[in-house]
């Protein structure tokens, strides 16, 4: 089980990917242009990657890859 110092640094990565991805598509709202469109697939990409790390940290050693599906 990781530390609750490792989830809270990892949620702390969360919320600010999360705010830049809102700030990347209130830009893209305002002016539509295929760098605001990358921006925002980069940052949600980036929001994707941190959610599925902290999940993997906290699903436990105990389910096989088989029972998450």
């Amino acid at each position: 089980m990781p530390y609750r110092a490792d989830l809270a640094e990892i949620d702390r990565r969360i919320v600010a990917a999360y705010t830049e991805l809102n700030v990347a598509r209130a830009r893209f709202y305002l002016s539509p242009c295929g760098e605001i469109v990358t921006a925002c697939e980069d940052a949600e990409a980036s929001v994707n990657e941190l959610l599925e790390l902290r999940f993997a940290l906290t699903r436990g050693e105990s389910a096989s890859p088989l029972q998450a599906a």
